[in-house]
């Protein structure tokens, strides 16, 4: 009564225009109309602002992907609500600040939007960012609903987006729970489109970060051509920038993959390379956790794995997001025999992070063969569409445990073929002979583990 109210469809019409100055009073019932709407009311004792499109000048770019997260609107309808949404945003630019390969603006900046009509083009030039994350707030009886989206901050372009609805029976645990998710989820998005993004860069444009996420990106090709490339690219990268914990935390994983698949002739020097890349990774910040996980597989694969745990451990103290450092964890645990602990970590690694590259099934189905679920362990394995060819023969011993010996045959006649013409040197048919593969695929610490292996491998058609 006495004031003046607008539906949403006229607020969104206005919005970008004028610096109106209008209270947000969520949906209301209104006569006549079935449905509520959403109602904003104008606030007259304060002036409207002609909105001026001049803009600051463009800070330049960093050199790794850059995000601002823009305060969280309320959209409950409540002002005491305010302090969940507001809560919800600095938890998620903390969050993200954890993943290393980002550069995350600070509170104090994204904050100074708040309440604000942004044109995310402008706040993209101004801040010097690439990508801008929005969202939203509604709270209701007993429910809560959470929206998120991430935008190219030049093209407005929408790169993904997400609603969580949860009920609200423990406020703090549901903000945590959706922060955890969001900037799980917002990581790997963001790492995607810097791929994509220099993948599609020229030679003679690339710099330091984009040879290290080119080189990434063959890396998880994972066949013997690409990983010499993305080797090439790191090494060009290190040139530019020796100081990149980027660059050799991946070189880490590309020495041992060589080592990992028999590529080159020399294992042992791929696998010392591994570990003075890895070590080198972790002197130049070792608040990267992605360096301290990779770090940790070389010693377990070293056969070090107490000083394996400390560095996943590490890794997840540093960043509880990062799903591919549970991955590694769980494997880990798959290697010293606690099984049942590695999928509770694969699960968490799946939940923050639906959109898995393969190499997680990979992992798994090594976890689900340890623990004589082999028909999971061949769902699993059949689920990856290009699989290195260590993955043919964990598929083999697989068939082989679920008594289906002559899938086992015709899958370990395939890996024999490609490893012939992909190994350095070929091991030949003897089970012998392929003792130094299988140890270093599986990394068991228990023997009687190893042994389970090497009797489905013999049934597969292995000889003695």
């Amino acid at each position: 009564p006495g004031g003046i109210c607008v539906s949403g469809m006229v607020y969104e019409g206005v919005r970008d225009r004028i610096d109106i100055p209008f209270e947000d009073l969520g949906e209301q019932e209104i006569k006549n109309i079935d449905r509520p709407v959403r109602v904003w009311r104008w606030v007259a004792d304060r002036p409207a602002v002609v909105v001026s499109r001049q803009v600051n000048p463009s800070l330049p770019l960093p050199d790794k992907p850059s995000i601002a997260v823009l305060p969280f609107a309320n959209m409950s309808g409540d002002p005491e609500q305010e302090y969940f949404s507001d809560g919800i945003t600095e938890d998620i630019i903390t969050e993200l600040s954890r993943f290393r390969s980002l550069f995350v603006i600070a509170r104090s900046s994204s904050f100074t939007y708040k309440g604000l009509a942004i044109n995310v083009s402008d706040v993209g030039k101004t801040l010097g960012v690439q990508y801008i994350v929005e969202g939203s707030v509604r709270k209701a009886s007993n429910r809560i609903r959470v929206t998120a989206q991430l935008v190219e901050a030049a093209t407005g372009k929408h790169l993904w987006a997400e609603r969580y609805d949860r009920n609200l029976e423990d406020i703090f645990a549901v903000q945590d729970e959706l922060v955890h998710t969001i900037t799980a989820t917002l990581g790997g998005r963001v790492d995607s489109a810097s791929q994509m993004r220099a993948e599609r860069a020229s030679k003679a444009d690339l710099q330091a970060y984009d040879l290290v996420i080119r080189a990434y990106a063959s890396w998880l090709r994972s066949n013997k051509e690409d990983n010499r490339q993305a080797r090439e690219l790191l090494e060009r990268a290190i040139n530019l920038d020796p100081s990149s914990a980027q660059a050799y935390l991946t070189l880490t994983m590309v020495h041992l993959s060589d080592w990992l698949a028999h590529w080159v002739v020399d294992r042992n020097r791929a696998l010392e390379a591994a570990f003075e890349f890895g070590k080198r990774a972790v002197a130049l910040d070792n608040t990267h956790s992605m360096a301290q996980s990779n770090l940790g597989l070389v010693h377990m694969f070293r056969r070090e794995f107490d000083d394996a745990q400390h560095c996943f451990e590490r890794a997840l103290a540093l960043n509880p997001n990062d799903s591919i450092a549970l991955g590694y964890y769980a494997i880990y645990l798959t290697a010293v025999g606690r099984v049942d602990e590695a999928f509770i970590k694969f699960d968490q690694s799946l939940r923050i992070n639906p959109l898995q590259p393969d190499w997680v099934n990979w992992l798994k189905g090594i976890a689900l063969f340890t623990a004589r679920r082999y028909d999971e362990a061949i769902s699993c394995l059949r689920t990856i569409k290009d699989p290195i060819n260590e993955v043919r023969g964990w598929l083999a011993a697989s068939y082989a445990g679920a008594g289906r010996l002559d899938e086992a045959r015709a899958t370990l006649e395939e890996f024999l073929r490609i490893a012939e013409e992909d190994m350095a040197v070929f091991p030949g048919c003897k089970i012998a002979a392929w003792e130094p593969y299988w140890r270093g695929a599986g990394a068991y610490q228990n023997e009687a583990d190893f042994e389970h292996l090497c009797a489905a491998l013999r049934k597969a058609g292995l000889e003695d």
